[in-house]
């Protein structure tokens, strides 16, 4: 599963509901693998994506302002295994 840090949703917690749910199925037992994505800002003047520094939204490519992006709100299965 991948998920972005700004879903909302935290891998500890699926993998919790996830045992519950699939007890006494043929699902038990199974282990989920998360891949997590940080946020990115993309800048509003070269529209370059980056990674936030602490306190500040400027672009280090170009200095321009950063505003937020879709990546870091990803939440989605990438691949299903079954052996």
């Amino acid at each position: 599963m991948v998920i972005g840090d700004y879903s909302g949703y935290v891998g500890e917690a699926i993998q919790t509901y996830f045992d519950v749910i699939t007890e006494g199925t043929l699902c038990e037992g199974a282990s989920l693998e998360f891949v997590k994505v940080e946020p990115k800002l993309r800048c509003t003047k070269c529209g370059k994506l980056f990674k936030k520094q602490l306190l500040s939204f400027e672009c280090p490519f170009c200095g321009g302002d950063g505003e937020p992006s879709e990546i870091g709100k990803e939440f989605y299965i990438d691949t299903i295994e079954i052996e």
